[in-house]
């Protein structure tokens, strides 16, 4: 019995841990974008990180898409792109080019700041519960997977005329290669979720901005209630609604 339980911690830490180096990442290069609207007015530090993580998605997803083109999608090469991502990222936290975005906070505003955080931290182990349950979904297991798994064998891009949708742009699909390529199926779950997530503090961020805290917590709950069914699985609607969020925003904002 202990080591069941020894042998499932292990599993879920190690799944958390290439989660969190990911975000990371994701972050790490989308920073060098975002770096200079850390000194603008109008844009808070939620909404600023959580944009950071959304190009930092798509710039993996476009270096993933060159190496699979060149036939060099393989461990290595995630490896080397993942780990100059996390890099990137602790570079902007030294730091350097943070500008004036700080959290500066009065004692009940901090109070209150940490009941919040709390809430956070009870939903985001809801998700991370759910993302490790094994793949199921019709949708997961017919294509969207199998596309990946397929890549990562075969170290590239390649046509599948037996799946579904063989010739449609499976960009976000891409990100799930990295999961097969270290044996893992579960990791798909993660990469969906946390495009979720960003998203969530996304909205988070913005609502911030314009209608205060309180509006803020109820617009970012208000999502995650919409897409709740989707965490867990390995879709690309969370992806999806994250690129549209974000690139609609900014191109509203000039």
């Amino acid at each position: 019995m202990d080591y069941f339980i020894s042998a499932k911690s292990s599993f879920s830490l190690s799944h958390f841990s290439q989660i969190f180096l990911f975000f990371f990442c994701t972050v790490g290069y989308g920073f060098t974008v975002t770096k200079p609207l850390f000194n603008r007015e109008g844009f808070g530090v939620f909404f600023l990180v959580s944009l950071s993580s959304c190009i930092g998605f798509g710039f993996v997803i476009i270096a993933l898409q060159v190496l699979g083109i060149v036939g060099c999608l393989s461990r290595s090469g995630a490896t080397i792109l993942v780990l100059n991502g996390v890099i990137l990222f602790v570079l902007a936290l030294r730091g350097r080019g943070v500008g004036n975005a700080k959290l500066n906070f009065t004692p009940f505003a901090t109070l209150v700041f940490f009941g919040y955080a709390l809430i956070v931290a009870i939903i985001l182990c809801d998700i991370s519960v759910r993302s490790l349950y094994p793949p199921l979904a019709w949708d997961e297991v017919s294509y969207h997977l199998p596309y990946a798994k397929a890549w990562a064998e075969n170290g590239g891009l390649i046509v599948v005329p037996s799946l579904r949708f063989p010739l449609f742009p499976l960009n976000f699909n891409l990100l799930y290669t990295l999961g097969f390529l270290y044996k893992s199926d579960i990791f798909s779950h993660f990469v969906h979720a946390l495009a979720g997530v960003v998203t969530a503090f996304g909205v988070y961020g913005y609502a911030l901005s314009i209608c205060g805290r309180p509006a803020a917590l109820l617009s970012s709950g208000f999502y995650i209630y919409l897409v709740y069914g989707l965490f867990g699985g390995a879709y690309i609607d969370l992806g999806l609604s994250m690129f549209v969020f974000f690139s609609l925003h900014v191109y509203s904002c000039g």
